[in-house]
């Protein structure tokens, strides 16, 4: 973790996880219980898009400290099919037709392409395999934009400046082409301005001081378990 100069008073990567987890607790409820239209709604979203960029970022960190990589990719792998029928009930109300998966599927196509990128496959063969697990990142939740989230941090890894850099140009990308959709679409495209807000993570990143944190076995399952956990509860929380 050298890249990261000490900062007395920074955030671990378990107190980065924690905001994350409230942030996206919160972005979730609004979906379901608050008018996006509203300044109540346009506030728990603006907060809301602090989760993707630090879970990314997480993971990338997650990636390059892994004792191991199989029992990592295994663990997402795992919680992708969990997570696949919390995901279609928090949307549809349904276990099935499972037709979009959650954002653990975005993280395991980003955990693989971060291998993929270190491979010594030939230049080529590494664009193809990248462009298609990007093409495949569509049918799960922050797309394209989280796969290019974790690639941004990996590729600046080394390199806390770059690292910033290469994010808030897809950061800002994710935002413009929300916008671009709204006005392609036909809707009021302010209302999708909230998605820039994805930059607003970028001074938590900075203050993140290269440390995991309490150590706990716990600790690690947590996030698992409580992603699939909580839109189930507040899915059912709405049907009551």
């Amino acid at each position: 973790m050298g890249k990261f100069l000490p900062i007395k008073n920074g955030l671990t990567a378990n107190q980065l996880k924690i905001i994350a987890i409230i942030a996206m607790t919160l972005d979730h409820f609004a979906w379901l219980f608050v008018s996006v239209i509203s300044p109540i709604g346009q506030a728990m979203h603006i907060i809301g898009r602090l989760t993707s960029p630090i879970i990314c970022f997480l993971l990338v960190e997650g990636y390059h400290h892994t004792k191991s990589f199989s029992n990592y990719l295994l663990r997402l792998g795992a919680f992708t099919i969990i997570s696949a029928f919390a995901y279609t009930f928090f949307i549809s109300g349904k276990l099935f037709p499972i037709e979009n998966l959650s954002m653990i599927f975005t993280l395991l196509l980003g955990l693989i392409s971060l291998k993929i990128y270190d491979s010594k496959l030939n230049s080529i063969l590494k664009a193809i395999i990248l462009i298609g697990l990007i093409f495949l990142s569509t049918y799960g939740d922050w797309s394209i934009f989280g796969l290019l989230f974790i690639l941004a941090f990996h590729i600046g890894h080394y390199n806390k400046k770059l690292q910033i850099f290469n994010f808030a140009v897809v950061g800002f990308s994710w935002g413009l082409s929300a916008v671009i959709s709204a006005i392609i679409n036909n809707e009021i495209w302010y209302f999708n301005l909230f998605q820039f807000a994805v930059l607003l993570s970028i001074p938590f990143l900075m203050l993140y001081n290269g440390k995991k944190g309490t150590k706990n076995h716990f600790g690690k399952w947590f996030f698992y378990i409580y992603y699939p956990l909580h839109l189930i509860i507040i899915k059912l929380i709405k049907l009551m």
